[in-house]
């Protein structure tokens, strides 16, 4: 259980009297909206109502404390029903009310992970003191923001062909990342993407010991976390037959071309079943919570993990018989990106189950701050494809996980390079046949970004967590010296800047 999100950027409402013209306009918006909905009520009576959101939200923003970075927060377990006691909210009741479709009864004992209960004991303070009516607006005026932003993300209404196939592919992505790995998936995959893993663990394990701003007791409590990493590839390791797809969905239940709301029902009863089912059950690494199709990683802050699935190994980010050094340059600077992510702003302060470790409420944890804080100033000093600063702080964890991927893929390849000499390497054809293998490793680590932006979505580039391609291009490189040794970069040139900012 978390914090919550809010209308508009926290600290509008926090520093008020800083951003009136923002405020101003936030309430002409939720006042838009309701005259839109409700055109009979008077604007002056809707004007009271706004104050009292605006009230209501600037005083649950008061009493947030900022996610993830507050080494103090509690994220041990509790059960329901010790935190109904503290708080006096009914949580069984929330739950239950969450899981009914499935039909499901909560007991009280289920364990919960709280990551801040002083904001939830003072919510419980604040709701004694809210009115219900207040509640309530609160409630439309976020159903009204979900809706504008589903309005503009869609840009077109979806047609039945479009909305059907989307839907069937999140429902059912075991049965069609299935059929996906038929043709392609090579089962020498899984144990080359391990051979890379495991020269990039090495790479990172230089890095911890050998860095001069950690203590002792914070190294021991990062390698330890970087040791019991797992790791997911390409799929399930029991998904190997279609039996195995029938046996994952056999509770199901028989879903027809016939109704698709009945379906959509009976598939949200099934989901939330599972959910149920899963509390009341020891967690799994096992489990996957990825499309198989997927281009995409992640790395899994509660279980760290990293996943890569079988979308994401192909060609151009891996080609399985390819160069190692344009193979590190892609899919290992993906990995190691995500190896970083479980020691970046947030995830660096958690042990490996997911608690709060000690390390970072040592001196090094302050001496990360500052070293963090150069990634901040640098990004925020870049503009985005829509002219807009970048925001150094909301880009941060993206920002260090680039950053550290590539020098971390980079002296893992030349670790691999140490362990296989003698093997011969393929030549690239043509005109590529000039660069060596160490400027292929940076040239695939630049392809691999090359994309095109779509301007029609402006209106989401502050809210973006990453930065922008080009920057986590030119920002990564520009702060490595190996690459301005290997393409000889002149001194105090944008590429080759005299301050760099590095962490891992």
């Amino acid at each position: 259980i978390d914090q919550p999100a809010f209308g508009i950027k926290e600290k509008y409402l926090r520093h008020s009297s800083n951003f009136t013209n923002e405020i101003d306009s936030y309430k002409t918006f939720i006042r838009k909206s309701v005259l839109l909905l409700r055109p009979h009520l008077s604007i002056d009576a809707v004007n009271v109502e706004i104050e009292k959101i605006i009230d209501f939200e600037t005083k649950l923003v008061k009493a947030t404390t900022r996610k993830g970075k507050n080494p103090k927060m509690d994220n041990k377990p509790t059960s329901l029903t010790n935190l109904e006691k503290r708080q006096k909210i009914k949580w069984i009741q929330f739950f239950e009310t969450l899981f009914q479709e499935a039909e499901e009864k909560f007991t009280g004992s289920e364990p919960v992970f709280m990551r801040d209960y002083d904001y939830f004991d003072s919510l419980n303070d604040i709701l004694k003191q809210t009115e219900k009516r207040q509640e309530k607006n609160v409630e439309m005026r976020n159903n009204i923001i979900e809706f504008q932003r589903v309005q503009i993300a869609l840009k077109h209404v979806p047609s039945a062909f479009e909305e059907c196939y989307s839907n069937t592919l999140n429902e059912f992505k075991i049965a069609f990342g299935f059929q996906y790995i038929q043709d392609h998936y090579d089962s020498r995959m899984t144990k080359e993407v391990e051979k890379l893993i495991h020269f990039l663990k090495l790479s990172m394990t230089l890095s911890i010991q050998s860095n001069g701003w950690m203590d002792n007791g914070a190294k021991l409590s990062a390698q330890k976390k970087l040791n019991e990493m797992t790791a997911q590839i390409a799929k399930p390791s029991w998904l190997k037959t279609e039996s195995d797809v029938n046996k994952f969905y056999a509770k199901l239940g028989s879903i027809t071309g016939e109704n698709y709301c009945a379906n959509f029902i009976q598939l949200n009863k099934w989901k939330r079943s599972e959910m149920y089912h899963q509390l009341h059950n020891t967690c799994e690494k096992a489990v996957w919570h990825w499309e198989l199709i997927s281009a995409k990683a992640m790395y899994n802050i509660n279980e760290n993990q990293i996943t890569f699935p079988a979308g994401i190994l192909q060609p151009p980010f891996y080609l399985i018989d390819g160069l190692a050094s344009m193979n590190f340059g892609t899919l290992g600077n993906i990995v190691s990106h995500e190896i970083i992510h479980g020691f970046d702003d947030i995830s660096s302060i958690m042990e490996t189950d997911g608690d709060f470790d000690d390390w970072s409420r040592r001196k090094t944890y302050e001496q990360f701050s500052s070293k963090t804080q150069c990634f901040i100033n640098q990004y925020s000093n870049y503009e985005d494809d829509f002219n807009k600063n970048i925001d150094g702080s909301l880009t941060l964890k993206e920002n260090i996980a680039d950053n550290g991927g590539l020098r971390r893929a980079f002296m893992a390849y030349k670790l691999y390079k140490i362990m296989n000499q003698g093997k011969v390497s393929l030549r690239l054809p043509f005109q590529m046949q000039k660069f060596n293998d160490e400027q292929l490793f940076f040239i695939s680590f630049g392809n691999s970004w090359c994309a095109k932006t779509r301007f029609s979505s402006g209106e989401f580039s502050e809210d973006k967590k990453h930065s922008s391609t080009r920057w986590r291009v030119i920002g990564s490189l520009s702060n490595f010296n190996e690459f301005s040794r290997v393409f000889s970069c002149r001194k105090n040139s944008e590429m080759n800047p005299s301050h760099k900012c590095t962490l891992w």
